[in-house]
């Protein structure tokens, strides 16, 4: 069993959330430490990651050491693209929905990456990170709210 737990809180074209670190390493303390939910070496940290590909790369990584129950949790911006999906803003995000699949992660390619994984026990969490709600016309909810965990 095991998390990766991703954090932004430095981004270069929207409004910072330093929180968002603090944030998951203080999740980290709690899944890891004394009676958490995994062994410390399980739970996986990524902040400020610099793309998409190390998230993905992290997450696929965990999955081979961790078969029987993976958690995916981020905290940070969210934004839609063209089509509307929702994507996982990264440091290097523009604040464009013609830019959000190239320089946000798509929240399915989390999930498409988590659905071929081993793990018989996925969850997902999304969490804000300090009550943000502002919009923009570009972008949905600044900060994705929404919490939502599903197994299996």
């Amino acid at each position: 069993s095991g998390a990766v737990l991703v954090g932004v809180g430095t981004y270069r074209s929207l409004p910072q959330l330093p929180c968002a670190l603090t944030g998951i390493a203080d999740l980290a303390a709690e899944l890891g430490g004394p009676g958490g939910l995994f062994a410390p070496e399980s739970v996986h940290v990524v902040a400020d990651p610099e793309s998409g590909t190390e998230v993905l790369d992290r997450v696929a990584a965990a999955a081979e050491r961790c078969p029987d129950t993976l958690l995916f949790y981020f905290v940070g911006h969210g934004m839609r693209d063209n089509d509307g999906q929702l994507c996982l803003a990264l440091p290097w995000s523009l604040d464009k929905k013609s830019e959000a699949g190239r320089t946000a992660l798509p929240v399915e390619r989390v999930m498409a990456a988590m659905s071929r994984l081993r793990a018989r026990n996925r969850g997902r969490v999304g969490a804000d990170p300090g009550g943000c709600s502002e919009t923009t016309a570009n972008s949905a909810p600044r900060c994705w709210s929404r919490r939502r965990f599903c197994a299996g």
